[in-house]
């Protein structure tokens, strides 16, 4: 239960490292602190990765790092000169001896404004489990001064990674899906892939007046059996120009991906979990690829171009999201950032009872906030004006409320209004239910300063920032005759 809680949430760096903290794990921070003798961040990381890697002459025993399975990159990137990408560049290939001779690593979290570069593919093994990256970092200026980003070639290398369980990237400013889908399916042949999180920088620009903001939705209404265009270009996972600009959730660019993993056509998309931001959505992909995921989060930054729970053959499947739903024969939950429910097989919303529950709405109406309301203001004054009934089209609507959380003091048996605003119970949940699948579960913001929020911001248990709190248990290096340790102070 506690891990779908924190897959609720928006993956947060600060609680996921302290979770991991002293499980194996090394954190190079590159945030230059006030009272460090180091004049740049260049230096200060490379005093950490030099302080880890020394090993003393004669010395049998191992050193730490030896057996660390997870590392951590965060923090401040901090140069005389900001625009100095020569810098930025010894700080990638210090961190590159460092993940040289980390034999053993299992999990990388790389979230600093050190950006991340294609070169520390080909130092990572092969056998790792969790990858969660920040990508939005510039890895170079081109001659007019230009920053540039790493680009789909610098991703490729990413298709070799055939264990993970957890794949994370964000932050991103060109389409990535056809090499993030090709993953997908090739780590299928051994098994399935827990949680794919994905998030651009920027949110999509549309021109749809009926596509709906995140913010906006407040059910699902598209009719079951009306066409929906493909809205991408060539499976490339970018939205047409007739439509707007930005990432389109592209179904041809995941059959593509299939094709190439030469995984079987007879065994579905191997996900469990798929987070989503700045993303346009719409039903194409939970028809066919992804109609077995079970847990579908919507970020702020999506857009609904007519979104509809998926169906599958099977007669059920069981999933049990705890109070949430008094039935647990259920298939997928669909969470937007102020409306979730909970569907069956048939891609029909369950109540709180856990019985199918469809109700109609005018096929030219809006499904929004603002015109359920008004809907419900109308059919008020009808029935004052002498209950006037409402004429019903053949439009399947699924409006759900938002679904209790486990949390929630809202009886499972109740139907909330949902013509309310329901305040998102999930959100305020304590720190320690983002700590992930195995350690970690956490969202980045799309802006520098967003991302890097955590090194400033008091922690709520006190006035200690969470720097300070994290720094307080920094692991230093600590030397017997038999062995080498780390010590907290």
């Amino acid at each position: 239960m506690a891990e779908f809680e924190c897959l609720l949430q928006e993956y947060s760096l600060a609680p996921s490292h302290e979770t991991d903290f002293e499980d194996g794990c090394i954190t190079i921070d590159v945030t230059l602190e006030e009272d460090s003798p180091c004049t740049n961040s260049l230096e200060h990381m490379s005093h950490q990765v030099d302080e880890l890697l020394r090993r003393e002459e004669g010395q049998t025993w191992p050193r730490y790092m030896d057996s660390a399975t997870k590392l951590y990159v965060v923090g401040t990137w901090s140069c005389a000169f900001p625009t100095d990408h020569e810098e930025r560049d010894k700080g990638v290939k210090k961190m590159c001896e460092l993940i040289k001779e980390l034999k053993d690593l299992e999990e990388l979290t790389w979230i600093s404004e050190l950006p991340f570069m294609s070169t520390i593919f080909d130092l990572l093994p092969k056998t790792l489990a969790k990858l969660i990256v920040d990508v939005s970092q510039p890895i170079k200026v081109s001659s007019d001064s230009r920053p540039m980003y790493i680009t789909q070639d610098d991703m490729k290398p990413l298709l070799d990674f055939t264990n993970l369980r957890e794949l994370r990237v964000f932050g991103m400013r060109d389409s990535f899906q056809a090499i993030v889908w090709e993953t997908v399916f090739r780590n299928g042949r051994k098994h399935s892939m827990d949680v794919l999180d994905l998030r651009m920088a920027s949110p999509p620009l549309v021109r749809k007046d009926d596509w709906i903001k995140a913010e906006e939705v407040v059910g699902l209404n598209v009719m079951d059996t009306e066409f929906q265009d493909y809205k991408g270009i060539d499976g490339k996972g970018v939205l047409h120009y007739s439509h707007g600009t930005g990432e389109y959730l592209d179904d041809y660019c995941m059959r593509k991906a299939r094709i190439a993993s030469g995984l079987d056509e007879s065994k579905p998309l191997p996900l469990w979990c798929l987070k989503l931001d700045g993303f346009v959505i719409d039903r194409l992909p939970l028809e066919r690829e992804l109609s077995q995921v079970v847990l579908l989060t919507c970020g702020k930054h999506c857009i609904d171009a007519g979104l509809r729970a998926p169906r599958i053959q099977r007669s059920s499947t069981y999933n049990k999201w705890g109070a949430s739903v008094g039935n647990e024969a259920n298939h997928c939950f669909i969470v937007w950032p102020k409306w979730r429910a909970i569907f069956d097989n048939e891609g029909q919303l369950l109540d709180p009872d856990g019985k199918p529950h469809l109700s109609q709405l005018s096929g030219t109406e809006k499904l929004t906030e603002a015109n359920l309301e008004l809907k419900r203001m109308s059919e008020s004054s009808d029935e004052d004006a002498g209950g006037m009934e409402v004429d019903l089209t053949s439009t399947v609507t699924l409006r759900g409320s938002t679904v209790p959380s486990p949390k929630s003091e809202v009886s499972p048996t109740e139907m909330p209004n949902i013509t309310i605003v329901v305040e998102d119970v999930d959100a305020k949940l304590d720190t320690a239910s983002n700590a992930s699948v195995r350690g970690s579960a956490v969202p980045t913001s799309t802006s520098a300063a967003e991302r890097l929020e955590y090194f400033n911001r008091n922690d709520s248990a006190g006035d200690t920032t969470w720097k300070d709190k994290v720094g307080g248990k920094r692991m230093s290096l600590g030397r017997t005759a038999s062995s080498e340790t780390m010590t907290t102070p």
